[in-house]
C-alpha cells in the first residue's frame, strides 16, 4: 500500500514538474528574471557587513557553531529546488520556557502546566546567493531572511543532541556561492558558513542521462498544499507537497530496507504519450562481490522513490560494514544509459 500510494503522489508531483521540463530557454530566462525581481528582503546592515566580509575571505564564524552537511536538489517548475541541510547542537541554541500571557495563566492553570513542560528556541537565518563563475564571486542573485522557532519537551531535552535543519530555495541553473548565517534573536551571536554548489540546466541532458543527488528516506508524508514560502524545518525538508525525512548519513540497521529517492534527467516520453519507459536495476556490492541483486523494474516517469529490501537470497541481512548500491538505468526510448554508485553503511 505504501508503494502504491507513493507512486501516485510522485506521479502527481511529476505532472506538475513536467510543465517546465522541455519549455526551453525562454521559460528559464523568464523565471530567472522573476527570481531577481522578488520582493526586497530586509537583512540588518550589521549582518550584511559580516556576510560581505566573509564572502571576500571565505572565513566562517562560529559564535553559533553549525555545519552544512548535505546539499540536495530536485526539479521544480522552470527552476531547480535546492535543499541545504545543516546541523546544530541544542547546546549552541538558547532554549527557554515560552512566555505565557497573565490572563491565560489565571484562567487556564491546566494549560499553563502543560506549556511549562516544553522549552523553546528562537533564532534567525539569513542567506545570500552569489553567482560563482570559476571561483570568482559575481553579483548577488537572491537573499533571504527566515525566522525559526522550535520546541522541545523539557523531560526529554538533550543539550548535546544534534538536530538537522533544512532550507529550500528555487533557483535557476548555474554555479553559486551560498553565505548562510544563523544568529541569536538579538543578533549578538552569529554563525556563518559558505557553500559552493551547482544546479544543472535540463537542456544539457539532450543526449545523455543524469541524476539529481540520490538520497535515502526515513519517511515521506504528503501535505494537501505545496509550501509556497521559505520555512526552516527540523529533521525534514519539504518538496512540493511532500515532507521528507532523509537518511542524512546513509546508515542502516541490519535488515532495514533502503528507501531511495531521485530524479532522472534526459529521459524522453514515448512518442505520442506522456508515459516513459525507464528500466532500472540495482546491485549491492561489497568490494567487487555482488551481495544482493534485484530484478529489473520499469518506471513510467523519471521521478523515482521505492523501497529495496536489504536481504540476501537466504533472507538474511548482509553483515555490518560499508557497501555500494549500484544503480543501472536505461531509457528504452532513447537507449541512453547511466550507472551510479551510492555508498552506504550497515551498522
Amino acid at each position: 500500500m505504501r508503494l502504491k500510494k507513493a507512486t501516485i503522489i510522485l506521479f502527481l508531483i511529476f505532472a506538475v514538474v513536467s510543465l517546465y521540463s522541455f519549455s526551453g530557454e525562454t521559460g528559464q530566462k523568464k523565471q530567472k528574471k522573476e527570481v531577481l525581481e522578488e520582493e526586497e528582503v530586509y537583512i540588518p546592515q550589521e549582518i550584511k557587513s559580516v556576510m560581505a566580509e566573509g564572502v571576500a575571505t571565505r572565513q566562517p564564524r562560529a559564535e553559533i557553531p553549525f555545519e552544512i552537511i548535505r546539499f540536495l536538489y530536485v526539479p521544480a517548475q522552470q527552476n531547480v529546488h535546492a535543499v541545504f541541510l545543516f546541523k546544530i547542537a541544542n547546546v549552541d541554541l538558547v532554549f527557554e520556557l515560552p512566555l505565557i500571557e497573565t490572563a491565560e495563566t489565571e484562567s487556564e492553570p491546566e494549560a499553563q502546566t502543560e506549556v511549562q513542560q516544553t522549552i523553546q528556541t528562537n533564532f534567525k537565518i539569513f542567506a545570500q546567493f552569489y553567482e560563482n563563475k570559476k571561483g570568482t564571486v559575481g553579483q548577488m542573485v537572491r537573499e533571504s531572511y527566515v525566522p525559526a522557532s522550535f520546541q522541545e519537551e523539557l523531560s526529554s531535552y538533550q543539550p548535546e543532541k544534534d538536530n538537522i535543519y533544512s532550507l529550500g530555495y528555487p533557483l535557476p541553473p548555474g554555479d553559486y556561492l551560498l553565505a548562510l548565517a544563523v544568529t541569536s534573536p538579538d543578533l549578538s551571536k552569529i554563525g556563518l558558513q559558505f557553500l559552493e554548489f551547482s544546479l544543472p540546466d535540463i537542456l544539457s541532458f539532450k543526449d545523455k542521462l543524469g541524476l539529481t543527488p540520490v538520497f535515502f528516506l526515513k519517511t515521506l508524508e504528503q501535505h494537501e498544499q505545496p509550501e509556497l514560502i521559505t520555512r526552516v524545518h527540523r529533521n525534514s525538508f519539504v518538496y512540493s507537497t511532500l515532507e521528507i525525512v532523509p537518511k542524512v548519513m546513509n546508515i542502516f540497521a541490519p535488515g532495514e530496507p533502503v528507501d531511495i529517492f531521485y530524479f532522472i534527467y534526459g529521459c524522453q516520453p514515448k512518442p505520442g504519450s506522456n508515459q516513459y519507459d525507464i528500466a532500472i536495476s540495482y546491485r549491492v556490492l561489497k568490494g567487487e562481490e555482488s551481495v544482493i541483486e534485484y530484478r529489473e523494474s520499469t518506471f513510467p516517469f523519471p521521478l523515482v522513490s521505492h523501497a529495496l529490501p536489504l536481504l540476501k537470497k537466504d533472507d538474511q541481512p548482509p553483515e555490518p560494514g560499508t557497501y555500494i548500491l549500484e544503480i543501472n538505468i536505461t531509457d528504452k526510448v532513447t537507449d541512453f544509459s547511466l550507472t551510479e554508485n551510492i555508498e552506504f553503511e550497515i551498522r
